[in-house]
C-alpha cells in the first residue's frame, strides 16, 4: 500500500523551487514539491510512503479496523513532517508549515498490487483535508540538502529549534545539543580514548582552524554555565548583563560549529534510526 499526505502552502508564500522537485529520502519515502504554474512559487508538498503493510493503513480504511488499533503510520509521518519543517526552516528561515497543525489522521491510500486494489474496493480509504497555514515571505529551497541532512534528523531539529527562538540562552543550548549529538560524552574510553574537547576540535579543526581545543572547551563551559545554577565558574543568568554579553560574544561560534557538523558529520557519529526505517 502507499499513503500520501498533502501539505498545502499559503499562496502568498514566495519560496523558489529547486530544479529537482522530487526528493527520495529512502527507497520507500518520497517528497514532491509542487509549484504554482502562474507564479512559479512553492504551492504544496506531497509526502509519499510506499510498500506499507496492511497493518499500517488499516486504521484509515472504512469499516476495517478500529483506528485505535494501530498508530504506527501516524507516528512515522509525524517524525517525517517535523524533520521536513526543520530542514526547510534552516534553509529559508521560514516556517513553511506548522507540523503540529497538519492533519495526519487520514492520508490518501493507494493500492500497489491487484490484491490491494481488491481490498480497497471493499474497504474505501477515509481522508480529510490538511490545514492551510499563512505566511507571506520569501526564500529558496535546496533539494539536495533535504536528502543530505536526513542522515541526522535529530541534529537538524535541534538546529532549527535554536534558529526559531528569540531567547539567546535557549539558542546557545540548542546549538550545543547538535555538538553533543555528534560527540557523545558518555561513550567509554575504549570507544573514544581522546577527551571530548580534543575529539571535537580534531574533527572541526580540519574544516575550520578556528576551532582549537581551547575554543571547544570554552564553548562547552559556557553551555554548562547556562544550564547549571551552581556551575563551578559561576552560572550565566538571563538577568545579568555580563551573562548576556558572554552569550552574545560566543553565540556565533557555537552556531557556526553546529552548522559545520551538519555539513560535515563525523564518521563515528551516532547511527540513529531513521524515521520509517522499518518500512
Amino acid at each position: 500500500m502507499r499513503a500520501v499526505y498533502t501539505i498545502p502552502i499559503n499562496e502568498k508564500l514566495e519560496i523558489k523551487l529547486p530544479e529537482k522537485q522530487t526528493i527520495s529520502l529512502t527507497p520507500n519515502i518520497d517528497i514532491k514539491l509542487y509549484n504554482d504554474q502562474n507564479t512559479g512559487y512553492l504551492q504544496r508538498i506531497l509526502l509519499k510512503i510506499s510498500n506499507l503493510e496492511m497493518e499500517a493503513v488499516a486504521p484509515y480504511l472504512k469499516d476495517l479496523v478500529d483506528k485505535s488499533s494501530s498508530r504506527k503510520l501516524e507516528f512515522i509521518t509525524h517524525e517525517l513532517t517535523v524533520y521536513l519543517a526543520s530542514v526547510i526552516f534552516i534553509q529559508t528561515s521560514i516556517e513553511v508549515f506548522d507540523h503540529n497543525k497538519i492533519d495526519l489522521e487520514y492520508p490518501e491510500v493507494f493500492p500497489e498490487t491487484p490484491e490491494e486494489e481488491e481490498i480497497l474496493a471493499r474497504y474505501p480509504p477515509m481522508r480529510s483535508s490538511s490545514v492551510v497555514t499563512e505566511w507571506s515571505v520569501g526564500g529558496s529551497i535546496e533539494s539536495e540538502k533535504i536528502k543530505e541532512y536526513f542522515a541526522n534528523p535529530v541534529a537538524v531539529n535541534y538546529y532549527a529549534a535554536a534558529k526559531k527562538t528569540d531567547n539567546l540562552f535557549l539558542q546557545y543550548e540548542q546549538f550545543y545539543k547538535v555538538i553533543e549529538y555528534f560527540f557523545d560524552k558518555q561513550q567509554s574510553l575504549q570507544q573514544h580514548p581522546s577527551p571530548f574537547d580534543e575529539r571535537v576540535a580534531r574533527h572541526a579543526g580540519a574544516f575550520n582552524p578556528e576551532y582549537t581545543e581551547d575554543v571547544i572547551k570554552n564553548i562547552r563551559e559556557i553551555r554548562n554555565r547556562c544550564v547549571h545554577p551552581r556551575a563551578k565558574r559561576g552560572p550565566l543568568s538571563p538577568g545579568a548583563l555580563d551573562a548576556y554579553e558572554t552569550i552574545m560574544d560566543n553565540l556565533p561560534k557555537v552556531e557556526k560549529l553546529a552548522k559545520l557538523l551538519l555539513e560535515h558529520p563525523p564518521n563515528d557519529c551516532p547511527n540513529e534510526e531513521q524515521p520509517a526505517g522499518d518500512l
